[in-house]
């Protein structure tokens, strides 16, 4: 009796050392496959949402601007002999512009709820042999925290022997909280010309009114 009480506690302590030994390499694979995940997987959703916001911010610029918006940003005025002589900026056009876009762009980004992205996972575990054909696509939950800024940009810039180019250009700036496998910040920046125009001759007086 004395000896298979014995034996049956050696036989236990060897399947306990067993699962132990399972259970580590389990817990090691599961970080590596983790860490690997969180390289692999953030540059991608960084990627997707930054070309998402692009987007977001190019489309409402180009809808105020088709709606009319920044036909009257400046006004110019000529001499006798044609020659410009001076350019006013219209500021309050130019305000309006930019509350317009930010508005836009506000609202567009707090209706983003999640975005998809494609993955490849031959690249995520270093096999192009198994799993080069394989593909799939994870989800990117959005909280956007409404950070939309604007600014306005004028300023000459020459463009050879007595050629000038003038450009009035709106900067767009946005900030979105993401989540994927841990929480993230992409911040976006962007600038579109709203006037860009070629001076031959003398800079002339730029006037904001």
């Amino acid at each position: 009796m004395v000896y298979i009480r014995k034996k049956r506690k050696r036989a236990f302590l060897r399947a306990a050392v067993l699962l132990i030994a399972l259970a580590f390499l389990l817990g090691t694979a599961l970080r590596d496959v983790n860490s690997r995940i969180d390289a692999f997987i953030i540059p991608l959703a960084r990627t997707g949402l930054t070309g998402e916001i692009t987007r977001i911010i190019n489309d409402a610029i180009s809808l105020c601007l088709a709606e009319g918006g920044g036909e009257d940003l400046v006004e110019t005025a000529y001499d006798t002999g044609g020659k410009l002589r001076s350019m006013q900026v219209n500021s309050a056009e130019v305000n309006r512009f930019r509350a317009d876009v930010s508005r836009r762009v506000a609202e567009s980004l707090s209706t983003l709820e999640r975005i998809y992205v494609d993955a490849d996972l031959s690249n995520l575990f270093d096999d192009e042999v198994l799993l080069g054909k394989w593909n799939f696509a994870f989800t990117v939950d959005i909280l956007f925290s409404g950070g939309v800024e604007t600014d306005v940009k004028s300023e000459f810039i020459s463009a050879g022997i007595n050629q000038t180019n003038y450009r009035l250009s709106l900067a767009v700036a946005a900030s979105v909280t993401a989540d994927v496998v841990s929480a993230f910040t992409v911040d976006v920046a962007t600038s579109v010309n709203l006037v860009d125009m070629l001076i031959i001759g003398d800079v002339p007086t730029v006037i904001w009114g």
